[in-house]
Parts: C-alpha cells; sequence; structure tokens
C-alpha cells in the first residue's frame, strides 16, 4: 500500500505502468496461446518481476511467449528461471546480465533496435535454439552458455549483420561445440565485415 503502483490484468507496474514491477505467481497466459500482453505503455521489465532473485521464488505459470510492443528493457536476471519460450518486443534496446539465466528461452529475435547485451544474457538456457537478427543488427552478444543453438540458423543470420567499420569493434561469443557447426562460407563472411565471431 505504501508504494506508488497500479495494476492491469492482474500484473502490477509503476504508477505510470511503464516498468512492469511484479507477475503474482497464479498468473495465467491467454488460454488459446499461452500468451501474456503487456501493458503497451510498458517500456522495462525491472529485476526482481518474474522472480525474487532465486529459482526457489519463481512464477511458474503456463506463459509461454511475452508480448510488450514497447518494452525497451529487460533488466539483469528478470526473465531468468521462466517457463518463457519466447518474447515479441519489436524495438527492444537493452537486456541485462543473465537476464534469462535458466530459463526455457527457445527462440529469441533481437531486432535492429538493440543497442546493448548483458554478460551472459543467456547462460544456461538449454533449450535455446533459434537466434534472429534484425536487418542492420549492429550490437555485440555475447552468446555462451547457450550449447543448443542452431548453428546454421546462427550462420545465415550474419548476412543481417550490419558491417563494422573494423575488425574486433562487433563480437559475437559462442559455445565452442556450436562455433565448430557454424558453416565456414558464413564466419568467412562476417570476417569480411569486420565482424569476429568467438569460440568459448
Amino acid at each position: 500500500p505504501s508504494q506508488d503502483v497500479n495494476s492491469l490484468n492482474g500484473l502490477i507496474y509503476s504508477r505510470d505502468y511503464k516498468t512492469l514491477l511484479a507477475v503474482p505467481k497464479q498468473i495465467k497466459g491467454d488460454p488459446n496461446y499461452n500468451r501474456l500482453q503487456l501493458s503497451n505503455n510498458c517500456l522495462a521489465i525491472s529485476q526482481y518481476a518474474f522472480n525474487s532473485g532465486t529459482i526457489d521464488n519463481v512464477v511458474e505459470s503456463n506463459i509461454e511467449v511475452l508480448v510488450g510492443p514497447n518494452v525497451l528493457e529487460i533488466t539483469d536476471y528478470s526473465l531468468a528461471w521462466t517457463n518463457i519460450r519466447s518474447i515479441n518486443f519489436p524495438i527492444i534496446e537493452k537486456i541485462g546480465e543473465f537476464a534469462f539465466y535458466q530459463s526455457n528461452i527457445y527462440s529469441l529475435y533481437l531486432p535492429s533496435s538493440l543497442t546493448s547485451v548483458g554478460f551472459q544474457f543467456v547462460v544456461e538456457c538449454l533449450d535455446l535454439e533459434y537466434i534472429y537478427l534484425g536487418i542492420n543488427f549492429d550490437c555485440s552478444l555475447d552468446l555462451r552458455g547457450a550449447e543448443k543453438i542452431n548453428p546454421i540458423n546462427l550462420g545465415i543470420q550474419f548476412y543481417k549483420l550490419k558491417p563494422a567499420a573494423k575488425l574486433g569493434e562487433r563480437t559475437i561469443n559462442v559455445q565452442q561445440i556450436v562455433y565448430e557447426s557454424i558453416p565456414q562460407a558464413d564466419l568467412d563472411y562476417a570476417y569480411s565485415i569486420n565482424w569476429e565471431i568467438l569460440p568459448e
């Protein structure tokens, strides 16, 4: 009661609805699509919206798809340990460290609006297979810790990268096992536009 908050469709937001603060444990997504729609005013997901900082206090729900047409930022650990399989944030600009840590994320669309991605934001995402990039994508990525990323699909995404001014200015870090199966032609293309694809 002492906090300046608002509720919409069972979700707790800041008073102006710009930040998602909390998702009740009993929340249900759209029964037909297991989808949860955020307020159109929602610009950010706070660090503890879906959890209390540990796996023991995560929101266990049927939500598999999270939709937020105007979300600009996912903060550190905010979607960690969730059942969410995909997100639809078409204009997102910033993703925090460990944002999807140990989540069930399966596919991830990263639009060209993205400017900042935190350290190991998909670490221990054991279901993550598909990364999709927006045209002229221009943000370094740390994909370490996601060992099941489809290397063929990832290689195709390199053709959407915006050429960098100099070698080393932009990098994509991937697990060694993923790197070894990326087609050489795709790696060569990335290198030709000054992107470094680095195995870890």
